[in-house]
């Protein structure tokens, strides 16, 4: 019901023939676009949860009046800029909080995955971890623009 309100508000401040421009993660993103889902991934299906699905906004958005004239997937564009690349981020706090996972995260699964990358970084995987684990984002991206213009 939020959703519905909120498209219908995105219609209402929006001039005939202007544009809205939508930024979040597909679902798909959530699942497969950040390398350290695994170390988190109680976390991570939270969020994924409280994601609409694309599909069902542009429902939504077209029901408001918006028509949705396309979607761009920046693949080269993580979150966090180059610091999303530091393999032992998640142990920094400062670096957690540039990801709203990390707000979703209870205490022991916090602890569990920073343990995880400690293990890792002591032997050695960590970066073949990382690697292979972020191999998914370089073809689906971590973030979708939905486009949509108010119909006149």
């Amino acid at each position: 019901p939020s959703h519905a309100k909120i498209a219908a508000e995105f219609s209402r401040v929006t001039r005939p023939g202007g544009l809205v421009i939508v930024h979040l993660c597909s679902q798909e993103q959530v699942i497969n676009g950040f390398w350290f889902r695994e170390l988190f991934p109680d976390a991570f299906e939270r969020l994924r949860q409280r994601i609409i699905s694309i599909p069902n906004l542009l429902r939504l958005l077209e029901s408001a009046g918006l028509a949705h004239v396309g979607s761009v997937v920046p693949l080269d564009a993580v979150f966090q800029g180059y610091a999303y690349f530091d393999a032992l981020g998640p142990l920094d706090e400062t670096w957690r909080r540039g990801d709203s996972v990390f707000a979703l995260s209870t205490d022991t699964e916090l602890e569990s995955g920073c343990a995880q990358l400690r293990a890792m970084e002591a032997d050695g995987t960590l970066t073949q971890f990382m690697a292979a684990a972020d191999a998914q984002r370089r073809q689906i991206g971590q973030v979708t623009f939905v486009c949509c213009r108010k119909e006149v």
